[in-house]
């Protein structure tokens, strides 16, 4: 099998998973527009002919803003003529999300239309951040240190449009550049750990055989929960009159503990944005 597919597969291809998409979410009464958090895996990089065209079709099928986005390379198709998959994360409930990209941001190589955060409620997605600047260009090539250190700041001053710090994070999924070296992963894994205070939140380390353009080794999303203690009327209007779920922080016993600690959320109505119980 040829590494990357036929560049004229992959748009049909992805009107196809977006069709699925659809059909999907409509059995749990959502639509598109629910999405907040996309996921999409490509047999292929940015160089190929289509890459954008496909991009830009998924952008298209949403009638307001576009979810936060994280796109990941895949080295061959999971399945004979399969192109492309994706993931999901959608959110019911009457509130639209607020979508923010940062003055100066990062830009993928194509112009598109995604943000790079989500709010919906009380609850931020952040797309995949990575080490490249306003015009797409790779910083600090290769260097797995450097690069979590930008894509941690870039993940911070998101979280700022929403008056929020890394200490409201609750999960972060990381990929990086499978060969990379233990101590480099260790070193990376010491920056992120230094960003919040103790106890950070959830993680999931995933590596992965390469990431979109040469030279980038890393990427990283979060999702994060604003804190209704501390409550700011310009996150959240007026204080509500029910109670928000807490988040509950579960420290590991000694002889379970790794190179962290884990956290975890317990949900309300689902059905509903923000949650709230009685």
């Amino acid at each position: 099998m040829a590494p990357w597919p036929i560049p004229t597969i992959l748009p049909p291809k992805t009107q196809l998973t977006m069709d699925r998409l659809e059909q999907v979410l409509a059995l749990s009464g959502a639509g598109l527009d629910d999405v907040v958090k996309l996921t999409t895996c490509t047999t292929g990089d940015e160089t190929i002919k289509g890459w954008a065209t496909a991009a830009a079709l998924r952008a298209d099928r949403f009638t307001r803003n576009s979810p936060v986005v994280t796109d990941l390379p895949l080295a061959q198709s999971p399945a004979p003529g399969q192109a492309t998959k994706l993931a999901a994360t959608a959110i019911l409930g009457s509130e639209p999300a607020r979508h923010t990209s940062p003055d100066g941001h990062w830009t993928w190589s194509q112009s598109m239309p995604y943000a790079h955060g989500t709010c919906t409620g009380d609850v931020i997605h952040i797309g995949g951040q990575v080490a490249r600047s306003e015009t797409s260009k790779v910083l600090t090539p290769d260097d797995m240190v450097a690069q979590t250190r930008t894509a941690m700041a870039n993940i911070a001053q998101i979280l700022a449009q929403y008056d929020a710090t890394l200490d409201d994070v609750v999960k972060v999924t990381t990929f990086y550049q499978g060969n990379a070296s233990a101590e480099a992963l260790h070193e990376n894994l010491l920056v992120r750990s230094n960003s919040y205070t103790a106890p950070g939140p959830a993680t999931t380390g995933i590596p992965v055989p390469h990431l979109e353009r040469k030279g980038l080794v890393i990427k990283i999303e979060v999702i994060a929960v604003l804190d209704l203690d501390h409550h700011n009327p310009k996150r959240h209007g007026p204080s509500p009159q029910r109670g928000h779920l807490p988040i509950k922080v579960r420290v590991p016993d000694r002889a379970e503990q790794t190179s962290g600690s884990c956290r975890s959320m317990s949900w309300g109505d689902c059905q509903t944005q923000p949650f709230w119980v009685p």
